[in-house]
């Protein structure tokens, strides 16, 4: 590299443009040092004290400025090309916030294996359920649905399923306070049908997925060191938002969905069908029976009115039928009554700022099924 800049000799302005820029950041600060790279040359030049860049480059030439830590700019220069070049922040993954129990660090920084979720990795889903939210998010975390039961917790498994104590679950820490207490007393009936409702374990239902501002999975067994043995399944760090200096930032968001009833229908016989298969089994199994005394299967509304049960004693064949016909009119498609298409919406407002002293964060959630 030429550590000075470079104003070649006037050329001739058919096959050469002239490049007078000055690189900057986002903040319109001058870059001194930074690098411009003109494409299938192995040589460039640097920008000046005051981040200035001034030659000579062939007519459709690639251009590239670079710095350290901030974005490469890619200009293909066809005419002369003056005024500021800015190179934005470069945000690597390699710099993700990682909260512990001790310290908040980067990844790069961190030994042990972690991951990371930002709120921008929660937006776009409806899912209400924060465990359900980070389903496919994270490598190596198994997240699955019990039961489609609104509201119901999933069971999440970071470091596998087998344990000495049997509890698989992992670790809760919201803010610095770990959810989980000493394992409770259950039912094996429970256990059985993975029922943990009702355990402190799963205490993050309250929480509101637009108020978090990270989630850190502590996924190997350095975990134990700062949590102990109840790090043994892993440990899922939530950080929740709070209120930065600056002016009022005011956000709002909506969500409306919408859930179909299945759309396969049971195939369910109504009360005609249902009369007429009861009078089949009753025509092949009870009536003969009947009539010579010997004991007979009564089956549906059919064989109580034909064997004159209870209120149907001493009706005549005529009684009958009008009264198993009256019934077949009376029909309920239940199919119909247990299931519909449901319209569910949500509203989240939040408000935060606040002085060098002071600082707010408020929060408004509203949700409709």
């Amino acid at each position: 590299m030429i550590g000075i800049t470079l104003a070649a000799q006037q050329p001739s302005p058919d096959s050469m443009v002239e490049i007078d820029v000055t690189v900057v950041d986002s903040e319109n600060q001058p870059l001194p040092g930074a690098t411009v790279q003109i494409s299938g040359k192995k040589q460039g030049v640097i920008s000046d004290m005051d981040g200035r860049v001034k030659l000579w480059v062939d007519r459709g030439a690639r251009v590239e400025f670079r710095y350290v830590g901030l974005k490469t700019v890619s200009v293909k220069v066809n005419k002369p090309l003056k005024g500021d070049i800015l190179l934005e922040d470069d945000s690597s993954q390699l710099d993700q916030v990682v909260v512990t129990g001790y310290q908040r660090t980067t990844k790069r920084r961190t030994t042990g294996s972690v991951a990371t979720l930002s709120a921008e990795d929660l937006k776009g889903s409806p899912t209400a359920n924060l465990d359900m939210l980070m389903q496919g998010k994270v490598a190596g975390m198994d997240v699955k649905a019990l039961s489609g039961r609104p509201g119901e917790s999933a069971k999440v498994r970071i470091r596998g399923t087998n344990t000495i104590t049997g509890n698989a679950d992992p670790l809760w820490v919201v803010d610095g306070v770990p959810l989980q207490k000493d394992i409770p007393s259950i039912s094996s009936s429970q256990v059985k049908a993975g029922d943990f409702n009702d355990i402190f374990t799963n205490g993050i239902s309250g929480i509101n997925p637009n108020d978090i501002e990270s989630i850190t999975v502590l996924k190997d067994a350095s975990a134990a060191a700062i949590y102990g043995s109840r790090a043994a399944g892993g440990v899922i760090v939530i950080t929740t938002k709070r209120g930065k200096e600056g002016k009022l930032n005011v956000n709002y968001s909506a969500n409306v969905s919408i859930v179909t009833k299945p759309p396969h229908d049971a195939n369910l016989m109504n009360s005609t069908e249902k009369l007429a298969w009861e009078q089949e089994l009753w025509d092949e199994f009870s009536a003969d029976r009947m009539a010579n005394g010997l004991r007979y299967p009564v089956i549906g509304a059919v064989g109580q009115i034909r064997s004159g049960y209870g209120q149907y004693a001493g009706w005549t064949k005529e009684q009958q039928d009008a009264e198993i016909s009256r019934l077949g009119e009376q029909s309920t498609d239940w199919y119909e009554e247990l299931f519909q298409n449901s319209v569910s919406n949500s509203h989240y407002l939040s408000l935060s700022g606040g002085s060098d002293k002071t600082s707010y964060y408020v929060s408004l959630g509203y949700a409709k099924n």
